[in-house]
């Protein structure tokens, strides 16, 4: 569990250093799930991960209908959940049928504790993406942080 309390601690971290940048209760949403995100993980499995679980690193077969993963640089041990983060913040706010879709072929559905420990995991990296746009000035990054900040504030209401 060491790797999700640094995770949690890099996310404080990038926290301090955008505070200015966040608006109503994203400040307080990202500092909530960082302080769940150990806790929260306790339980969990360790497995070895892909890390990079991006749609940029699937190769589809159409002849075979199958999926293959390149660019294993990230893989490590960790949670399984981790590998869907990109993608719970990413493209499934927007194509819940897709998460569907992934877990079907997945053949399982995420436990309790998973879906809840994916949101705090989710806000760890997007808050890692506004601080890396804000100090890069990098806009695409900076957008992509807000929105998804938007949309983990607005899923808890």
């Amino acid at each position: 569990m060491t790797t999700v309390t640094a995770q949690a601690e890099e996310a404080e971290q990038c926290l301090d250093r955008v505070a200015d940048h966040l608006v109503g209760a994203q400040h307080g949403l990202v500092l909530q799930m960082v302080h769940e995100l150990p806790r929260l993980a306790c339980g969990l499995p360790i497995v070895f991960r892909h890390g990079d679980f991006a749609t940029r690193n699937w190769l589809y077969d159409r002849n075979t209908d199958t999926v293959a993963l390149i660019d294993f640089q990230m893989a490590a041990p960790g949670l399984a959940v981790e590998d869907l983060v990109w993608l719970h913040g990413a493209l499934w706010p927007t194509r819940p049928d897709l998460k569907d879709a992934l877990l079907a072929g997945l053949r399982r559905k995420l436990t309790d504790v998973e879906q809840r420990v994916l949101v705090p995991l989710t806000a760890r990296l997007t808050i890692s993406y506004l601080a890396t746009g804000i100090t890069q000035n990098y806009p695409v990054l900076i957008e992509r942080g807000h929105t998804v900040l938007d949309h983990l504030v607005n899923s808890h209401r």
